[in-house]
């Protein structure tokens, strides 16, 4: 679901969290957890598009970026988005965003490569360079709400976390654990 939803509808009983949260960003009544997977920032755009610049205020000056509206992006960014565009000017999610890049509506996209690069592929998009300038990489947790219990959720959470050596990838957290016949 949409990210501010996701956020937004946490709260309710039937929610420990939200993910993915950066942890400088984790809002009031909620904790985060150490770090589960890193979410990079770039400029990802057409094949055939030459972009030619130095700062990424040279970037936003030049060219049509996309981004997600309701996205928040690094401080520093969301500075250029609002001093360049209106919020309306942004699609709604990420496969909007895959769209409009592979349409040529806009020059480059403002997104994590990696995951635009699979909505590209989901949806059959063409077109999309697979090569992309990382701006910024930063931790992300799942934001896990003070309500009743959070402390242990939040310990094992940390402790699952630190004993991981795979990819750090979340599938799937419930308050209530899979039966027997769910897959695990």
């Amino acid at each position: 679901m949409p990210w501010t939803r996701a956020r937004a509808i946490s709260v309710t009983k039937d929610f420990v969290g939200y993910f993915p949260a950066s942890p400088s960003e984790v809002g009031k009544g909620y904790i985060p957890t150490k770090p589960v997977a890193f979410s990079r920032v770039g400029i990802i755009k057409r094949v055939e598009t030459t972009l030619s610049w130095t700062t990424v205020e040279d970037l936003f000056a030049k060219y049509r970026i996309g981004f997600v509206r309701n996205h928040i992006y690094p401080a520093d960014l969301q500075r250029l988005i609002y001093q360049h565009y209106q919020p309306e000017d942004g699609t709604e999610n990420e496969e909007d965003l895959a769209r409009i890049l592979a349409a040529g509506r806009v020059d480059a996209a403002l997104t994590d490569p990696e995951v635009i690069l699979l909505l590209a592929d989901k949806l059959s998009l063409n077109g999309i360079d697979k090569s992309a300038e990382i701006l910024q990489a930063q931790p992300l947790s799942l934001a896990i709400h003070r309500s009743s219990g959070y402390e242990e959720r939040l310990d094992l959470l940390n402790e699952l976390i630190e004993k991981d050596t795979g990819p750090k990838v979340v599938c799937c957290l419930s308050d209530t654990p899979p039966s027997d016949n769910e897959a695990r």
